[in-house]
């Protein structure tokens, strides 16, 4: 054996990689061949087994490690209820079986828990100030309540990562792991008091966060993380608040560092979206990349306000990529007035991906288009999704007087007048040099080859027109793209 192989380092490199031999006919295959390699010789033993305990996404397969409960587990059983409940009658570890449940255990790196079963109690015998699994640097933790109080066995002191509900020992994390960087924080029910204090808490305790990933929060932590200076991304999600953010005495430093903000609240209340407005009136986001709003049942009023406040921030010469979801809740009949949704958002100049899915109608024709493409010179990336199905303002030559401005734009998703066509591609000598997707929705259409001989001599990369799989007009639309294809070869 080359003595290179002899360096530990090296040999955990090499074996990393057998997680990506393809496998389509065994599964098992990655598993049992870094099982073949610890079994190879005393050098490849311990990082084989490295790689191969490195990610465990259930406990269960952990404790297959015990000698006692190997044939419980990994046994075929045919019977569901009994794969599921094997431990009910299972005593707990004994100290032997601790001791070898505790060497694999201490090569995991990530480890995913997301169980309803009752396996928790073979490990009530660990000493409770015992680091169980003293490398974990990822670990996600979904859980039955009662078995929240097994959380303590997992906190290690290099754990990086941590996904938990907020009902779970959020004080304990951020005592135990203090060089977390990365916390997604649950909640599928409305907060009471106390819970956001314990959040707020916790959260404050945190000192080298860079993800944050939780629910609407309260005046203190929205301050604390405001000053934070490793913070990059926060993602603000689940459900949220049920009272306003102190006016008078909220005192946001800018969010110097943070590049991406999500706001995808579970049911947006006048409260949540309201405390949102505030934090964005009050802060800069002077670095920010990347953001994502989702406000479904917002009135479009104060959904304006949000869009408004983000625009006012110092995002506008940084955010390049944007993607928003509204729904107005009073719905969208005849009479109801697309929204001027483009126009709010004219002012990011720097946007290279914009995307606006919309539960009704975006208010869009030539001129707004034009003035839309103009503020966006470097967008290679445009989808204005509506389902609205009114009739489309936007004509070819609109269209194709926007394209002339955005010379690196690939992908265009836009409801189109494709009825009325305004333009002779024969009279016309423009060619778009990289849009290759174009997606026209709802866009109705009648003289399907007329429509194909336009996509053919003015957008050669495009090969197909994609349209809504609900349009009416679908089939022609395929007859189009056969037109498409015929004059393409």
């Amino acid at each position: 054996m080359h003595r290179v192989l002899f360096t530990l380092d090296v040999l955990r490199e090499i074996f990393s990689h057998v997680d990506y031999i393809p496998s389509h006919t065994r599964p098992s295959l990655i598993p049992e061949s870094l099982a073949a390699l610890a079994r190879t010789c005393k050098t490849f033993h311990d990082p084989a087994m490295d790689c191969l305990w490195a990610h465990v996404n259930d406990l269960e397969l952990l404790l297959g490690c015990v000698t006692r409960l190997h044939p419980l587990i990994y046994e075929d059983r045919n019977d569901e209820y009994t794969r599921d409940h094997w431990s009910r009658s299972v005593e707990p570890l004994s100290q032997d079986e601790t001791c070898q449940f505790l060497r694999h255990a201490a090569r995991v790196r990530s480890l995913l828990i997301n169980s309803n079963r009752d396996y928790f109690r073979l490990l009530s015998v660990l000493p409770i100030d015992i680091c169980v699994f003293p490398r974990l640097l990822s670990l996600s933790w979904m859980v039955r309540p009662a078995d929240k109080i097994y959380l303590r066995l997992f906190l290690s002191p290099m754990l990086r990562r941590c996904d938990v509900d907020v009902d779970c020992d959020l004080q304990s994390i951020a005592r135990c792991c203090t060089v977390l960087d990365s916390l997604h924080i649950q909640a599928i029910s409305q907060l009471v008091a106390s819970r956001y204090s314990r959040l707020s808490d916790a959260i404050c305790s945190c000192n080298r966060l860079v993800t944050l990933c939780c629910p609407p929060l309260d005046s203190t932590a929205w301050e604390y993380l405001s000053n934070l200076p490793t913070l990059v991304k926060l993602d603000i999600h689940g459900h949220g608040a049920d009272h306003l953010l102190d006016q008078d005495n909220l005192n946001l430093a800018p969010f110097v560092n943070v590049t991406s903000f999500t706001f995808r609240p579970a049911a947006p209340t006048f409260v949540t979206v309201a405390n949102m407005i505030t934090v964005l009136q009050r802060s800069e986001f002077p670095s920010l990349k990347e953001s994502k709003l989702c406000v479904g049942d917002t009135p479009w009023a104060q959904a304006e306000q949000l869009f408004r406040a983000l625009s006012q921030c110092k995002a506008c010469e940084t955010l390049d990529h944007l993607h928003v979801f509204f729904h107005d809740p009073e719905g969208w009949q005849g009479s109801v007035s697309p929204l001027p949704l483009v126009g709010s958002f004219l002012c990011f100049t720097q946007l290279r991906r914009l995307t606006l899915s919309v539960i009704g109608s975006i208010y869009l024709d030539n001129d707004l288009l034009l003035e839309a493409m103009s503020s966006w010179p470097y967008i290679e990336s445009l989808e204005l999704f509506d389902e609205g199905f009114h009739e489309p303002k936007v004509t070819f030559r609109g269209l194709f007087a926007g394209l002339r401005l955005c010379p690196h734009l690939h992908t265009l998703q836009v409801a189109m007048d494709a009825v009325n066509i305004d333009i002779d591609p024969k009279a016309e000598s423009f060619q778009h040099p990289s849009l290759r997707l174009l997606d026209v929705g709802y866009s109705p259409v009648t003289d399907a080859e007329a429509v194909a001989l336009i996509i053919s001599s003015m957008l050669p990369c495009v090969d197909e027109v994609q349209c809504g799989c609900d349009n009416k007009h679908v089939s022609l639309w395929a007859k189009s793209n056969r037109y498409l294809a015929r004059f393409r070869g």
